[in-house]
C-alpha cells in the first residue's frame, strides 16, 4: 500500500512550501529526477502559473534512468504508473542537467554537469608505509554489479597463483545487506582468496578518513559497461581525489583519465590486472613521493560543486 501511495502521489508533499516559493520570487527551482507522482506535477504547474519567469532545472542523475526501473517488479510497476507523469515532468522543465555532452534532451536544452564534492573539510592523506603489502580499498553504499568489484577478486586469484612481488589485500566497505555482497563473498571463497578479501560495514566520513590514511589505492567504478554507460563520473572518484588517494577506474571519467595519479583500465569483463596495479603504485611512489598533496592540488579546482555548477548559474543569470 505504501508503494502504491508513493507511486501515485509521489514521495514529497510540496503543498506546504508553494506559498513561500511564490512569495520569495526565486529565479530557479532545482529538482533531481525521481518518480514524480501526482503531487509533483501539481506543484510545478502552480509554480509555472504564478511565476512564469522561474526556471525549472531537472537533473537526470544517470543517462539510462529507464533501464534502472527494469531491475525488479516494484520498479517496473512504479515506472508504468508514472510514465505519463514523467513525460509531463519533462514538459514542465526548462533545462535538463545530465552526465553526457548532448545539447538537448526530450526536446529541451541540456547542460552537462558531473558530480561534485565539498573539499573544504577534507585534508589530503599522508603517504602510507610500504613494506611487503599493498592494500586496495573499495567504498560503496551499495556494492552493485556495475562497480566491478568481482573483477578485482578474479584478478587477485590470478595474481596470488603467480610469482608475487608484493602481497595485495582487498577491503570492501559496503552495506552488508547489499544484494551483491553475498555473491562477492562466495566468489572470493570459490577462488580461494577469502583470506585476502575483507568485507567491512559502512563507515562515517570520520572513520573513512582514518581508513584512507592506511590504504594505498582506491578502487573506483570498473564496469560501467554493465549498465550501458560510457560515462563514469563516480562520486567516489571525486572523494578519492579530494583525499589524494590514487585509484583505479574504468574509462569514461575525463576528469581523471590523464592523471598520473589514476590508473585507467578498460570497462570490460577482463579481471583486473593486479600486477599492473602494483607496478602503477610503485612507479607513483618513485616519481611522486608526495603524491597525496600533488593529486589533491591537481583536481581540487575541477571537482568542487562550484566548478560543476558554473554552467548552471550562467543559464540562471541570463
Amino acid at each position: 500500500m505504501q508503494h502504491y501511495r508513493n507511486f501515485r502521489f509521489g514521495t514529497i508533499d510540496f503543498s506546504e512550501c508553494i506559498a513561500s516559493i511564490i512569495e520569495a520570487n526565486y529565479d530557479a527551482i532545482y529538482l533531481r529526477f525521481y518518480l514524480p507522482g501526482r503531487d509533483t506535477i501539481s506543484f510545478l504547474k502552480k509554480i509555472k502559473k504564478a511565476c512564469p519567469h522561474i526556471i525549472i532545472l531537472l537533473e537526470y542523475p544517470t543517462s539510462n534512468i529507464e533501464n534502472l526501473f527494469k531491475l525488479n517488479i516494484v520498479s517496473r510497476v512504479g515506472h508504468f504508473m508514472n510514465r505519463k507523469k514523467i513525460r509531463r515532468l519533462n514538459q514542465l522543465s526548462d533545462y535538463f542537467l545530465i552526465l553526457t555532452k548532448d545539447q538537448t534532451l526530450y526536446g529541451k536544452p541540456a547542460i552537462f554537469m558531473a558530480n561534485g564534492i565539498i573539499v573544504d573539510d577534507i585534508r589530503p592523506v599522508g603517504v602510507p608505509p610500504l613494506t611487503n603489502e599493498i592494500v586496495l580499498l573499495a567504498v560503496a553504499s551499495d556494492a552493485i554489479f556495475s562497480h566491478g568489484f568481482d573483477k578485482v577478486i578474479k584478478g587477485l586469484s590470478i595474481y596470488s597463483k603467480g610469482k608475487k612481488q608484493l602481497n595485495v589485500v582487498f577491503i570492501i566497505v559496503s552495506n552488508p545487506l547489499s544484494k551483491n555482497i553475498n555473491y562477492l563473498k562466495i566468489l572470493a571463497k570459490e577462488l580461494e582468496v577469502e583470506n585476502i578479501v575483507r568485507f567491512e560495514p559502512p563507515k562515517s566520513r570520520k572513520e573513512l578518513s582514518e581508513e584512507y590514511k592506511k590504504v594505498h589505492i582506491g578502487i573506483g567504478s570498473l564496469a560501467a559497461h554493465r549498465i550501458n554507460l560510457k560515462n563514469n563520473y563516480s562520486l567516489k572518484h571525486r572523494e578519492y581525489g579530494a583525499f589524494g588517494l590514487p585509484f583505479v577506474m574504468c574509462t569514461g571519467d575525463e576528469y581523471f583519465e590523464n592523471s598520473p595519479f589514476v590508473l585507467t583500465v578498460e570497462s570490460d569483463e577482463q579481471p583486473l590486472d593486479i600486477q599492473q596495479v602494483v607496478d602503477f603504485y610503485i612507479s607513483l611512489r618513485n616519481n611522486h613521493p608526495t603524491y597525496p598533496q600533488e593529486f589533491r592540488t591537481s583536481v581540487e579546482g575541477k571537482i568542487t560543486w562550484e566548478a560543476q555548477l558554473k554552467d548552471v548559474f550562467e543559464v540562471i543569470n541570463k
